[in-house]
């Protein structure tokens, strides 16, 4: 038997060249059978695709991993519709707001109601009450008045907006 060289290492006696290579972990490749490195894997047992174990460790990673996703996503679109309802409570607070600033000192009272179509699952709260000069509940008429005005959505979401306004007279 003569010695072999084993690509880069020393001579190795072997009993021939097929026990050989397959000891050092060559296989025969292509048409013209010539020796490839195959770095300990076994090529012909991969070449048929994924095994019935792996396709069901793939779905189950893939099933754990999605749940997280999909409730980030629910939890989003109801955020982004109560911030929506959020915003226009408030710009119909604010007109609510205007609206009963308009009107003179002594017209100011407390109402409550619904708005109108497109806002109807929209309603309102004015609640007025006697401040003093320092902003503290008052028991009796001054020249202070505390505008409270509260919009509330039919899913309860809303806003409130305070504020005082006096008599000038």
């Amino acid at each position: 038997m003569e010695n072999l060289p084993a690509f880069g290492g020393p001579s190795v006696l072997c009993r021939g060249a097929i026990h050989c290579a397959q000891s050092f972990g060559f296989r025969f490749v292509g048409a013209s059978r010539r020796f490839a490195r195959t770095f300990g894997f076994d090529m012909r047992k991969r070449d048929k695709g994924f095994t019935f174990i792996e396709l069901i460790m793939i779905i189950m990673i893939v099933g754990i991993a999605i749940i997280p996703l999909i409730q980030m996503f629910t939890t989003s679109l109801k955020g982004s519709a109560d911030t929506e309802a959020t915003s226009i409570a408030l710009e119909l607070a604010q007109d609510k707001m205007e609206e009963t600033k308009q009107l003179g000192f002594t017209a100011i009272a407390s109402t409550s109601g619904s708005f109108a179509s497109p806002f109807t699952a929209y309603s309102y709260q004015v609640t007025v009450s006697y401040v003093d000069q320092y902003f503290a509940a008052s028991g009796s008429a001054t020249n202070y008045k505390k505008i409270e005005v509260k919009v509330t959505h039919s899913s309860g979401t809303g806003t409130t907006l305070t504020t005082v306004v006096s008599n000038h007279s």
